[in-house]
């Protein structure tokens, strides 16, 4: 549930359980202590009700708050996840930075004393770490966890029970209207099964399920159950309560004997994420199921309360997903399925992650495939598929800007990849240049460098262009490092092998890349010429992106030179291009550039009102960069918009978005913008 306006948000709400019993006692207790604490506990065993608590709370007291948001706090990088989604759906004026927007996030909730923040599933985090995300005021909190080892003072921690027998027997009586009905002990079965069931919620939902599902009796179901009991009691010991597995294994056995792939999809789905699993693109656009079939199957599990489906996305209870798991491991399984849902996530993944739609998709699939790998590393073999989702993780990390992360998923894909017994070796060395320029924007130039040294002599004996590749990307990191000469010398080998191979595209690239060394070398009017060498070039051809590119290189030329006109002439042009490419990443930049320009020309005719129009400029970069998941971007225009500031004589302002800046590169370790910002810093404060 969303819901956003003046006086109220209540943010990511699951539904209402119109099945919830009990617990009163519970909930009223909860509600005095947080009058006394803002903070409560409630921990207890994977299935024994905590969620349902928390959201029956919710929606007892509803009324009472002005804000309640649901964040599922598994560990540090879902939380990480969540405040990033909740900033763009707040659309707070935040960076990309997660430690800038968790702070927005506090001070969103810091206004007013009446808000309401439920952390759900704390289980694999340590709780300074969870609070350190926590509004310093003004919101109750409640924290669902597995976790008992936490050292909590003054902090109310309530384990959770299963019911009594009182609310067991409700339970079931009151849910279980289509069952078959035990003559005349019906309620002293109840009793029985309740019983058996030791009272815990999540088992006592299974077979309540089932018997509605299967029109049975409660005898019918008891004998079920000591049938299944006897055979799993024999069998290898689980972590969870043989209650609960013994529940699910009845559904699933029934679920396979059936045949209709309900427990396929169940399978398939206990080796993702547990929550938010996209229905359509994962299971129609990869054609394993067909669109009837799967609404038929996502109802019949719905009915069994196996899953849930809200939104078009399928959510999964993490103790269904485990068992699953032990089902399949018992009948040696595993593979079949994680491999399968590994080949389908490959193959419904944006082959370019760069527009808008497929940035949707990708944010939407990221958890997915992580998870998925997660699960690969567990099997001794299946290298080929390991290399595709390290890949695919490593990749998209990249283009998020998030380099740090991205650094692990790649190292894995070196590691695994075999090049005596994998041929793709032009994959492979390309992906090596990757690597090369991850560690270059990490700041480890040495390494960056040895990397693409050992890409080039993998490539060079095969004699493929993507040598050409490999060198350029030398080039730029020689070129960042100001070694200018040995910059000028890699692009140029790599132009020459793009001429020896007529790859015009690969020669206008060049190009460019050598004009920006003549820019940097300051030889303005030789990068102006040799960009005119690839305007001819490009005449016949329809190549918009690289006329693009090349209006852009113009439009800074002319803008280092001071004829700002001239450079706002071509940025606007180039704009013009990317907008009808839908390059989100290059309209970023355009219009950054724009603002920049803009302010030089103010600066110039010293007039402010020319200044402040850059403003809406880095605005608006800023917005696109931050739903592209741009970061080096966000930090450049956050840069920019301090120096705007400067321009105006707003020191305080300055310093804000210079901070902001500089916070953001330190993290993505973007060195030039460090430098730049603290030059700023210094000079005005």
């Amino acid at each position: 549930m969303y819901i956003n306006n003046n006086s109220k948000l209540v943010y990511q709400i699951p539904a209402v359980n119109r099945l919830f019993t009990g617990r009163t006692s519970l909930l009223k207790h909860i509600k005095n202590r947080l009058k006394e604490s803002s903070i409560f506990v409630i921990n207890g065993m994977p299935g024994v009700g905590k969620t349902q608590i928390a959201k029956q709370f919710i929606y007892n007291n509803i009324d009472q708050y002005d804000n309640i948001c649901w964040i599922n706090a598994s560990d540090r990088l879902r939380l990480n996840n969540e405040y990033i989604s909740l900033n763009s759906y707040l659309k707070l004026d935040a960076s990309n930075d997660e430690k800038v927007i968790i702070e927005k996030i506090k001070e969103f909730f810091e206004i007013g004393d009446k808000n309401l923040i439920v952390y759900d599933n704390a289980d694999e985090i340590e709780f300074d770490d969870l609070k350190s995300f926590f509004p310093r005021k003004g919101a109750d909190i409640i924290i669902t966890t597995k976790n008992l080892k936490w050292d909590l003072e003054k902090i109310e921690n309530k384990p959770v029970k299963c019911f009594n027998e009182f609310e067991a027997k409700k339970f079931l009586l009151s849910n279980s209207s289509a069952r078959q009905k035990d003559n005349m002990n019906d309620e002293e079965k109840c009793s029985d099964l309740a019983e058996e069931l030791q009272y815990y919620p999540l088992a006592l939902e299974q077979a309540r399920a089932y018997i509605n599902k299967r029109k049975i009796s409660f005898s019918e179901y008891i004998k079920l159950f000591k049938k299944y009991k006897f055979k799993l009691m024999e069998g290898k010991a689980s972590d969870y309560n043989y209650t609960i597995i013994t529940a699910f294994k009845i559904s699933f056995d029934k679920l396979k004997e059936k045949n209709d792939r309900s427990f396929e999809l169940l399978a398939l789905c206990s080796f993702l994420s547990n929550d938010k699993i996209p229905e359509y693109e994962l299971f129609l656009e990869s054609k394993v199921f067909e669109k009837v079939k799967l609404d038929n199957i996502i109802d019949n599990l719905m009915s069994y309360s196996l899953l849930e489906s809200a939104n078009d996305f399928i959510y999964i209870h993490g103790v269904i997903q485990e068992i699953v798991r032990y089902e399949l491991e018992e009948t040696n399984e595993t593979e079949k399925y994680v491999i399968k849902i590994a080949r389908m996530i490959i193959e419904i993944f944006p082959k370019d992650t760069q527009n808008k739609e497929s940035v949707i998709l990708v944010t939407q699939l990221i958890n997915h495939i992580i998870t998925i790998y997660n699960h690969l590393c567990k099997l001794e073999n299946y290298s080929e598929i390991k290399i595709e989702i390290t890949k695919l993780i490593g990749i998209t990390l990249y283009n998020f800007g998030q380099f740090a992360k991205s650094l692990p998923y790649f190292c894995d894909y070196k590691e695994f990849y075999d090049v005596r017994r994998i041929n793709n070796i032009k994959e492979y060395a390309m992906n090596l240049e990757l690597l090369g320029l991850i560690y270059h924007r990490l700041g480890k130039t040495d390494r960056a460098l040895e990397v693409l040294s050992d890409a080039e002599k993998i490539i060079k004996p095969t004699n493929d262009n993507c040598l050409a590749l490999i060198f350029r990307s030398m080039g730029i990191i020689y070129k960042d490092g100001k070694k200018i000469e040995l910059a000028f010398e890699y692009h140029s080998k790599a132009l020459d092998l793009a001429r020896n191979d007529n790859d015009d595209k690969l020669i206008i690239n060049q190009l460019i890349n050598i004009g920006i060394i003549y820019k940097e070398d300051k030889k303005y009017e030789d990068a102006l010429s040799i960009y005119k060498e690839a305007e001819d070039i490009l005449e016949d051809r329809k190549e918009p992106m690289l006329k693009a590119k090349i209006y852009g290189n113009k439009g800074n030329i002319y803008k280092i030179l001071g004829t700002h006109e001239a450079a706002i002439k071509y940025f606007f042009k180039a704009l013009k291009v990317f907008k009808r490419l839908n390059n989100e990443v290059s309209i970023a930049i355009t219009l950054d550039n724009i603002g920049g320009t803009l302010i030089g020309l103010g600066v110039q005719k010293s007039d402010d009102k020319i200044i402040q129009k850059s403003k809406k400029y880095f605005e608006k970069s800023i917005d696109i960069c931050k739903e592209n998941h741009y970061k080096f971007g966000v930090a450049t225009s956050l840069l920019n918009m301090g120096w705007h500031y400067i321009c105006l004589n707003d020191k305080e302002e300055a310093i804000k978005y210079l901070i902001e800046s500089k916070t953001l590169a330190e993290e993505i370790k973007a060195n030039k913008i460090i430098d730049i910002c603290d030059s700023n810093l210094q000079s005005i404060i």
